[in-house]
């Protein structure tokens, strides 16, 4: 050869070794040889940067949990930034004006009871029943703290006491007003004459009496209710919305929670174990049933319960590595492979939150646990499952190092395809409007990625250790692990703890390094430098080329021998009956599938035994009382001055960062036209009709969107700017008798002498925003709606409109009458509002991402095996699971709304239903032969047992949910186990079936084919031309 010719072939090598380190699998090839040489410093470097990654993630409080807030608000929403505004308008006029101490209630402080009455029939208004309540009642009232912290009545302003409670029990017996903490005393009236006194009023009284009391001529009412209130602020704040979070939690830790464990004790509440707590047993007194509830009681009942339900996850954890332990016929590997799982979680979010600062991290993120758990089992098994296989694989032999690279080049393409494909799901929902899915995703995904690493990384020199340290460990650490070892592999071949039988590969001397594999860089073929015979085990893969022998398959495991004969043998004869059933199938779930619906009512997060559940099941709407208080009603506020927010560099992650409110700079109220208008608004809001179904009716049947008492036309509560006029026309100094409006000059000057007056400052505080004294920036109105939450979004939208629309007529009167400083007003109900949208963001995306998720996971297949026929098959069978699941298990069996839980673990979960179908789908390609039938019977063989394996673990980790406390955990419970049933079904009977009677055979349907196909066709193309 000459010089030129030399330096052509030095040329083309030079080319080639470029390539060759481009390729992943030169890489993989390359890391496998380290491993192979230095097992223990690698496997230990691995471990120590896991461990520092962990550490680094303590040190940077990555597992503080962010604190709650309007984490599940759509920030970009319009409604959602007009109803912060005014929050946020009144929390800054609060630094101006000091409320006075608890004068004003808050919604998550209202404690409520509610009572079910004993005999035949059931009535709690007997003098037995009624006895049982005050002493109920009384072991709040008479606590010393009581009067501390109850919401104040400042019609004395020098001296405030207690509001008057909502409870039946001062018709009945003796109750002092000004000092309540004496508790009720002795009857007063009986039980007949207390009844008839409160039937003259049931508009407010009916809030006591369930529908039987009116038919039973007003002597009977199955259940009754009493509620009490603390207000806000508390000492040491300015406002009740100052850190507002804070002051609930100071009432709750400084007197409801012993007012809490008192009433355990009296009705002989307990928490059966340590996985419930004492609101899951039901509350007696003397036969008399009681519930009790308060929305700051739940939250702190959330709190508690959720890191009970995820102690689940500890015992999933240990369920999985027992399992481990017992597939893997190892102690080391099943700790190796509960290990990945453990230190993915940890590295994910120093990752997540450290070094791509993503701040948001809630409980919602540790579901993750449950994922990686049947993930990572899932990677373990199919690394030591191909390890094991590769001894009896033609073109293999019993070189470790050859073992090594087959297992890792195998093991390792399988692994990505599955990884890749459910980490791009979760990264999918980075689309999502609601912050918190999307910073799942988003850790999720991470999450993803580093157990996949970790598992490449780490199994390579954790096969190697366990090939040969640990028989020689094993012999010379304890001396009679190997006969009892070897005892249990002769009668229980799959259950060994430690592995004390030498690799035949496996060369070690005396404890020390390994020999290295004998390696030719300089051998010359031909004229071409063939560099992979540098490390000749590099090429093991490409070398297995021919099919199992019957010997080779004999010295396998029997699943696997199972797979390879009986069960193949069995999909052979069944295959048509089940492509039938398959199609059967889908067609029933996608029926299923169209009947879904939102919930019409508002979602259950507690169990039926749970005493919350019970107390919103008898207060939330259909509840068998007559009638509410105005507190359970919608506040919806009229306003004017604020347009919403300016979210212009705001944090994203950051649940409170809302940026700046955005003022009105075109409002002004000073005008007569403007006074009027103003003024004339909360009438013509009473006399507004409300058409939507969630609208209460009155007595005659008539919808308004303003609540009152219809019967009493003056008892509705005034706003603001009509006690101002009565005040202008009571205060003849001001000299105008007819009260509004009054002149342009002088309004501010009349509002301030109005707002300074002590008694219309406690009361309209916040309605009137008058920063500094005479800087009138906003103003607004609180009327209360006849709509009560909460609904789900397709009843509480309509309401919304009727609002809307109100407001946009109001509007257009104003410009019409030259009143255009207040014509730009806008309306908001608040979270009833702003939830609307939430929901409705919860379910579109878990739609859109499904769709995504199927886009991305064809795409990878088509990557991964450049074979689109058999990809086109995987994704039916991705289809098939995930209709299967929705369609038949969600709805067809449970009868569930497509509501916030079902849509939040569709997003989690739909990543289940790819992970067997793809390995199958992958070991397909992968296959040497050349048939569909032999084709699919390698991937049987050589992963069904993974497969199997993997369905176990996931299977059994997701089981321990069941015994948790929030429906939430139980649905997804519901939700693992029959994605991984059902993905195991139609993986192992439907796939196989279709591959081995549409399946590709030898090139058809591969890319690279294709791509030559349309090149020649091209080519022929342009020579007719």
């Amino acid at each position: 050869m000459g010089t030129e010719g030399a330096i052509l072939v030095e040329g083309e090598n030079g080319r080639k070794r470029k390539r060759d380190w481009l390729n992943p699998s030169k890489w993989l090839a390359g890391y496998t040889r380290w491993a192979y040489k230095r097992p223990i410093r690698i496997f230990l470097l691995v471990c120590a940067i896991l461990i520092l990654c962990t550490i680094g993630a303590v040190a940077s409080n990555a597992w503080d949990l962010s604190d709650e807030g309007d984490e599940w608000t759509l920030k970009k929403n319009r409604h959602a930034k007009q109803d912060k505004a005014i929050q946020e308008a009144e929390d800054l006029l609060g630094s101006f004006i000091k409320q006075s101490n608890r004068s004003e209630d808050n919604f998550f402080l209202k404690l409520g009871f509610i009572y079910k009455g004993t005999g035949d029939p059931q009535n709690m208004f007997t003098e037995e029943n009624l006895a049982i309540m005050k002493e109920v009642e009384n072991t709040m009232l008479q606590n010393a703290k009581f009067v501390n912290f109850c919401e104040l009545n400042y019609t004395d302003v020098d001296n405030p006491i207690c509001i008057n409670p909502q409870s039946p029990l001062p018709f009945f017996f003796q109750f002092n007003a000004s000092n309540q903490s004496q508790g009720y005393g002795e009857p007063i009236r009986t039980v007949a004459e207390g009844l008839a006194i409160m039937s003259e009023d049931l508009f407010t009284n009916g809030f006591f009496f369930t529908g039987e009391f009116t038919e039973s001529g007003n002597t009977t009412s199955k259940y009754t209710q009493s509620r009490y209130s603390f207000g806000l602020p508390v000492p040491g704040y300015n406002n009740s919305n100052e850190e507002d979070e804070d002051q609930i939690e100071y009432v709750y830790d400084n007197f409801l929670k012993e007012v809490e464990n008192d009433l355990f004790e009296v009705l002989g509440m307990e928490a059966k174990n340590f996985f419930r707590t004492e609101h899951c047993d039901s509350g007696k007194l003397r036969g008399v049933e009681v519930v009790f509830g308060a929305f700051a009681l739940q939250n702190e009942e959330f709190e508690r319960v959720v890191w009970k339900d995820f102690t689940w996850a500890f015992l999933s954890l240990l369920s999985v590595w027992l399992y481990m332990m017992f597939h893997l016929g190892s102690f080391f590997l099943s700790c190796v492979g509960a290990f990945e799982v453990f230190m993915a979680f940890p590295t994910g979010l120093f990752f997540y939150r450290t070094i791509f600062g993503v701040d948001y991290f809630a409980q919602l993120h540790i579901l993750i646990i449950f994922i990686l758990l049947g993930l990572g089992a899932d990677d373990v098994f199919v690394f030591t499952d191909a390890f094991k296989q590769s001894e009896a694989m033609p073109g293999v032999g019993k070189s470790l190092p050859e073992r090594l690279q087959y297992t890792a080049h195998r093991a390792s393409k399988a692994v990505f395809v599955t990884s890749f494909t459910t980490a791009a799901a979760f990264f999918a929902t980075a689309t999502s409007g609601l912050m918190p899915m999307r910073a799942f995703g988003i850790f999720a995904g991470i999450c993803i990625v580093l157990l996949f690493l970790i598992n490449v990384l780490l199994m390579p020199p954790a096969l190697v250790l366990w090939a040969g340290y640990t028989p020689w460990c094993v012999r010379r650490c304890c001396c009679c692990c190997p006969p009892v070892c070897r005892f249990l592999h002769r009668c229980l071949p799959c259950c060994v703890c430690c592995h004390v039988v030498d690799d035949e590969g496996f060369d070690l001397s005396s404890g020390a390094a390994f020999k290295e594999v004998a390696a030719n860089a300089d051998n010359l073929e031909g004229g071409k430098l063939t560099v992979q015979t540098a490390h000749p085990e590099d090429q093991v893969y490409e070398r297995c080329t021919s099919a199992l022998t019957a010997e080779a398959v004999s010295k396998m495991r029997p699943l696997e021998r199972f797979f390879n004969g009986k069960y193949f043998n069995f999909l052979k004869v069944a295959r048509w009956p089940l492509i039938i059933a398959g199609a059967v199938l889908f067609g029933v779930a996608m029926y299923y599938i169209t009947t879904f619906s939102p919930p019409e009512e508002t979602e259950e997060w507690w169990p039926d035994y749970h005493n919350f559940n019970k107390y919103q099941d008898l207060t939330d709407r259909g509840g068998p009382f007559i009638s509410e208080d105005d507190d359970t009603f919608a506040t919806v506020k009229l306003v004017w001055g604020l347009r919403g927010m300016d979210l212009t560099g705001y944090n994203v992650w950051d649940p409170d960062d809302w940026g700046v409110v955005e003022y009105d700079t075109e409002f002004r109220l000073s005008s007569p036209a403007e006074q009027s208008h103003l003024l004339g608004a909360c009438g013509k809001a009473r006399e507004a009709l409300c058409t939507a179904s969630a609208c209460d009716a009155d007595e005659n049947g008539d919808k308004f969107l303003v609540r009152f008492d219809r019967s009493k036309p003056d008892s509705f509560e005034r706003c603001w700017i009509e006690d101002m006029d009565e005040y202008v026309r009571s205060n003849t100094s001001l000299g105008y008798p007819d009260g509004l409006p009054v002149n342009e000059t002088d309004f501010l000057p009349v509002l301030k002498l109005f707002m300074d007056t002590e008694v219309f400052l406690l009361k309209y505080q916040g309605h009137v925003g008058l920063f500094g004294g005479d800087d009138l920036k906003y103003v607004q109105l609180e009327l209360t709606s006849t709509y009560r939450p909460p609904t789900a979004h397709q009843k509480t939208e309509p309401v919304l409109n009727a609002w809307e629309d109100f407001i946009v007529g109001l509007n257009e009167e104003a410009a019409a009458n030259g009143a255009d400083g207040v014509s730009a007003g806008y309306q908001t109900g608040g979270y009833s509002w702003v939830w609307i949208f939430s929901q409705k963001a919860l379910i579109d995306n878990a739609v859109q991402g499904i769709f995504i998720v199927f886009a991305i996971a064809f795409v990878v297949l088509n990557f991964a095996t450049g074979n689109v026929v058999i990809s086109i098959i995987a994704i039916f069978t991705v289809a098939g699971i995930v209709t299967s699941v929705m369609g038949l298990a969600v709805k067809g069996i449970q009868d569930w709304d497509f509501g916030v839980a079902e849509s939040i673990v569709s997003v989690i979960l739909v990543g289940f239903s790819m992970d067997y179908s793809l390995h199958l789908a992958d070991s397909y390609i992968e296959s040497e032969r050349s048939t569909r039938l032999d084709r699919t019977q390698d991937s049987l063989t050589r992963l069904g047992i993974s497969v199997t394996a993997g369905a176990i673990t996931t299977l059994t980790s997701g089981l321990f949910l069941w015994g948790a406390i929030l429906t939430f955990f139980t649905k997804f419970a519901f939700m693992i186990t029959s994605t991984i049933i059902t993905s195991y079904l139609w993986s192992m009977l439907f796939f196989p079936s279709m591959a081995m009677t549409f399946g590709p055979e030898g090139s058809f349907g591969d890319w690279s084919t294709l791509i030559a196909a349309m090149r020649g066709w091209c080519g022929r193309g342009g020579e007719g031309k």
